[in-house]
């Protein structure tokens, strides 16, 4: 509950015992796993600790749950802005669908005009009269009205939800403390954009044989590798105590991980269009009586 009393009540406790921890020792470091880490990126936001470590930080998810408990009209408005997104897909799809088309039938008329020429010249030169453009431009205008029209809906879109969005004040704040983002390239939980981060460590996936099925169990194993404590050791003794440049970076996604990723986008495109021609078949059952009766 955003703001209401049991939230405020366990951040309040947090916040007194980390002061409380801080007040004896010399250096002081906040640990979180999950949800864990973003609740420490919280307390530490009001609190004067020396380190945290996100292990797996949920803060992009979870703050994007807070906007819209913050937020009582925001996911009507955002299921408004969506519902017709598919529509204008179709709309815009199909303009440059056709509009390609058109384009390349122009290419290869000027290219069977222009082998006649070489092939049997004439002393007039190719016959490439000025309407056999008007495709090319009547193709060029589609693009840019299906371009136009997505433009707008995105602007309109992003102005009416940013207009109904409630933000907590502390969202995307970084705390004044040296932070660790501790991630992995296939845990679910932890994409999306992470406030501050100076430091990022990655660990590693599980062998090759086992990484389709380590992505429903990736987010809970963290401590199950040895890195984790590697790098909650960094962050204590310093970065120059040891060498872990290797997990500085992620590997590379393996070629499964990219084809996984074209088939489900591939996959996207044709659920958006289906869904748009819908919707276009029902406005069109729903105004075609209208039409005809006028």
């Amino acid at each position: 509950m955003e703001g209401g009393e049991p939230e405020g009540r366990v951040l309040g406790k947090l916040e007194k015992l980390a002061k409380a921890v801080s007040s004896r020792t010399d250096y002081t470091v906040l640990v979180g796993h999950s949800q864990g880490a973003e609740i420490s990126r919280r307390v530490a936001v009001t609190t004067d600790v020396d380190a945290c470590v996100f292990v797996g930080s949920g803060e992009s998810p979870l703050s994007m749950l807070r906007i819209l408990n913050a937020s009582p009209f925001l996911a009507a408005v955002m299921l408004a802005v969506l519902i017709p997104y598919p529509l204008i897909f179709v709309l815009a799809f199909d303009a440059i669908w056709q509009s390609s088309a058109a384009f390349a039938i122009f290419l290869w008329n000027q290219f069977l005009v222009l082998t006649a020429e070489v092939l049997a010249p004439s002393n007039t030169g190719p016959a490439i009269s000025s309407d056999a453009f008007d495709p090319l431009w009547q193709s060029i205008w589609q693009v840019v009205w299906a371009v136009s029209v997505v433009i707008a809906w995105l602007i309109i879109a992003g102005l009416t939800v940013r207009a109904a969005s409630k933000r907590p004040k502390d969202l995307e704040t970084t705390p004044d403390a040296e932070v660790m983002h501790v991630k992995s390239p296939i845990d679910p939980v932890s994409f999306g954009s992470i406030s501050g981060a100076p430091l990022r460590r990655y660990v590693p996936v599980a062998a090759r044989a086992n990484q389709l099925k380590a992505i429903g169990t990736e987010h809970v194993s963290y401590f199950s590798k040895w890195q984790t404590g590697a790098f909650i050791l960094e962050a204590i003794y310093g970065t120059s105590s040891m060498d872990l440049s290797a997990y500085h970076r992620p590997r590379p996604f393996p070629l499964w991980a990219w084809i996984v990723a074209a088939l489900a986008a591939l996959g996207l495109t044709a659920f958006l269009y289906w869904l748009g021609t819908v919707e276009t078949e029902l406005i069109r059952a729903g105004i075609g009586p209208f039409i005809g009766s006028g």
